[in-house]
């Protein structure tokens, strides 16, 4: 490598070195003490030698620098959430479970009550006779009596209430009823044309009654709690309220719609710091080989220097030579210089972006990274078809209309009836007296939407007002994207074809320059070193254009698929 004269006096001082003895002296044994310094640093650093740093490619420091991008990190964490998010995109409202007690206290003891109850135990009927008497033909007396006896038995509860208990008499009775009937029945009938009957008729009722007690009982009974208190009323109720399936469904679909917009913002930042990366990786490598025909046309020049002033020593060439010459060398060494910072930047850049510290761990491959795509087979509506879908624009305007389309299906649901809610209810009333009742109920709930049937304002007016916006928008970027896609694909393929071009011009013209200069070097002589050497310095400019048609096409390429956002080789086939 050439190094400029001006790197070689780092070290110039305006002070005057020393010129006595003695200060020799001690200068010489400083050094001597810094170099025995410097060896037992080295001999300890020889014991423990450091391990070799990894080098690092291409696809290494992308995957370096997709790790450590906060974007890219931002955006890989905003794909968790959504996807957290799906979890609960169409949540289920739990069921509900209502208990309930209620009491109704009376503040004062109940009154006293009397319970009676009668049953007709026996019931007979006997001693019943009939005569009849006919005294003459014309008198007859008929005489009945009839005796009927019932036994009735009585059951009466006396319920005296007090604070925690009753006091219940019982009381059992028999009553015993007889009744008596007797009738008497005289007829009297006359002979003769104008006789008559005469009936007389007598009733006597008569009866008896007797009670007899049979058992009296008095019981006390203790309660649990005051019968003051009055009644409890317990009751249990579940509430579940079902999901409209088609609102559920479209939650659903939103959050899916979700996932992959964030999944898709993620891969088109992948994607365009990976271009980054791989157009200064790319560049890095030209400017390499552009230092290294740099150096060699450096070499040339020195040669061409050397022999110019030999010739302007011998007097036999001009001045001029010499001094085009010097300057061409001139302007070399800053060009090279320029590449050289170029290349430090470009690695740093690298580096910052790969999140490493040790520019040495850049490799930077030993030979070019070549890019075969036949662009020339590439059809134009395939690349628009790719490029509809991949570009990050219209891609990201397209998953949007998706989401707004969910949210608009959300709001449409609403206009369809169906189950909010359905609840059973169980309910229990105890009262003082043990007396209860309990009853079981269910209850269905639907939706009637009448205000939105009814009405004639429309609620996705706003959600296709805004799909409608973000249509024109796509349509306008596709538009604008078909245009510099034809654009670009036409300047891509004539730039493909005038590097065909170049590379066989420049191979016939390279082997016609070799071979002048293969029969110059064996003709001899100083013009014939001349000219030799001047082609020397024709091959390296022609190797250098030829280098800089590839670094434009590569450029080419590489601009072509960024405003793709797909990569020719997929559709290369």
């Amino acid at each position: 490598m050439f190094i400029p004269k001006k790197l070689l006096y780092r070290g110039h001082s305006s002070a005057r070195a020393p010129r006595q003895p003695w200060a020799w002296a001690i200068l010489l044994i400083l050094i001597s003490l810094r170099l025995g310094a410097q060896e037992t640093h080295s001999a300890l650093v020889a014991t423990e030698p450091k391990p070799a740093a990894h080098k690092l490619g291409l696809q290494a420091l992308i995957d370096l620098a997709i790790a450590h991008d906060p974007d890219i990190l931002r955006l890989k964490r905003q794909v968790d959430i959504e996807r957290a998010r799906a979890k609960f995109a169409a949540p289920r409202r739990s069921p509900e479970l209502r208990l309930g007690y209620s009491h109704g206290s009376d503040p004062a003891t109940p009154r006293p009550f009397t319970e009676i109850r009668e049953e007709t135990v026996t019931e007979s009927g006997n001693r019943s006779t009939h005569l009849n008497r006919t005294e003459d033909s014309s008198s007859t007396i008929r005489e009945s009596e009839n005796v009927r006896e019932t036994t009735t038995r009585s059951t009466r509860r006396d319920v005296i209430p007090r604070k925690r208990g009753e006091t219940v008499r019982t009381t059992i009775e028999e009553r015993i009823n007889e009744s008596f009937s007797e009738q008497r029945t005289e007829s009297v009938s006359s002979s003769g044309p104008e006789g008559r009957d005469n009936k007389n008729s007598t009733r006597r009722d008569s009866g008896s009654s007797s009670t007899r007690v049979i058992s009296e009982s008095v019981s006390e009974r203790s309660l649990d709690r005051d019968s003051s208190d009055g009644s409890d009323q317990f009751s249990a109720q579940i509430r579940i309220f079902p999901r409209n399936p088609w609102e559920t469904a479209a939650r659903e679909e939103r959050a899916k719609g979700a996932i992959f917009l964030s999944q898709y913002r993620h891969d088109a930042e992948v994607r365009a710091l990976s271009n980054v990366i791989r157009k200064i990786y790319m560049e890095l490598q030209f400017l390499r080989a552009q230092g290294g025909l740099s150096d060699n046309k450096l070499n040339f020049l020195g040669q061409e220097i050397a022999f110019h002033r030999k010739l302007f020593e011998a007097g036999r060439g001009g001045a001029d030579d010499l001094v085009a010459t010097q300057i061409d060398a001139i302007n070399l060494q800053k060009e090279r210089q320029e590449a050289e910072g170029t290349l430090h930047a470009g690695k740093s850049s690298l580096a910052v972006m790969a999140h490493i510290e040790d520019l040495t761990r850049i490799d930077l491959g030993d030979a070019m990274i070549q890019r075969e795509v036949d662009v020339n087979k590439l059809d134009l509506d395939q690349v628009l078809a790719a490029a509809m879908v991949a570009h990050n624009r219209a891609g990201i305007l397209l998953l949007e209309q998706g989401l707004i389309r969910s949210d608009m299906a959300v709001v449409e649901a609403e206009k369809y009836p169906w189950l909010t809610l359905l609840s059973a209810t169980y309910a229990y009333e105890e009262r003082f007296n043990y007396k209860y009742q309990d009853e079981f109920s269910i209850v269905a709930g639907v939706t009637l939407p009448l205000f939105d049937w009814l009405s004639k304002e429309d609620k996705t007016e706003p959600y296709k007002l805004e799909i409608q916006a973000l249509e024109d928008r796509q349509v306008a970027i596709q538009e604008k994207l078909r245009y510099k896609i034809m654009l670009g694909l036409g300047r891509l393929k004539k730039s493909r074809t005038s590097a065909e071009a170049f590379a066989r011009e420049y191979r016939t013209l390279k082997e016609g320059i070799v071979a002048m200069k293969d029969k110059l070097n064996n003709a001899g002589g100083l013009e014939a070193n001349k000219q030799a050497m001047a082609l020397k310095r024709h091959l390296v400019d022609l190797d250098t254009r030829a280098l800089g048609i590839d670094q434009e096409y590569a450029r080419a390429l590489l601009e072509f698929e960024s405003m793709l956002g797909v990569d020719l080789d997929a559709l290369d086939h």
